[in-house]
């Protein structure tokens, strides 16, 4: 997985560009499928999944997603697992708009997560 990928879906993500966002997954989703690599596309469809419901602002749901993505990616892939939790926190974050201290301190766990994996 090349980092550059997952760097402009996060930020497609948190610009709230989903449909940009969904456009790069079903891309890779697509090279994935065509070489048989079934792991990495049902990754992606979860992928796919997760962003419609950031979309929606069903952050429940797109918590339980980012985190069996990154278990999942794991021992795949380390960027793709980097990136899932990355979001994961993200969505934590978004989903606790009501206090504000609590936002900034999931966005620093993903600065964080970027940081020291990548």
């Amino acid at each position: 997985m090349e980092k550059e990928q997952f760097y402009l879906m996060a930020y497609a993500v948190a610009m709230a560009d989903y449909d940009r966002a969904l456009a790069m997954v079903k891309e890779l989703k697509e090279l994935y499928v065509t070489t048989k690599d079934n792991t990495l596309a049902s990754i992606f469809e979860k992928i796919e999944k997760a962003i419609i419901h950031r979309k929606n602002k069903e952050y429940g749901k797109e918590q339980e997603l980012w985190l069996e993505i990154s278990e999942l990616a794991t021992n795949w892939d380390n960027t793709l697992s980097v990136f899932a939790k990355a979001c994961y926190y993200d969505a934590i974050a978004d989903s606790d708009e009501d206090d504000e201290a609590k936002p900034l301190e999931y966005h620093k766990k993903v600065k964080e997560e970027f940081e020291k994996n990548w």
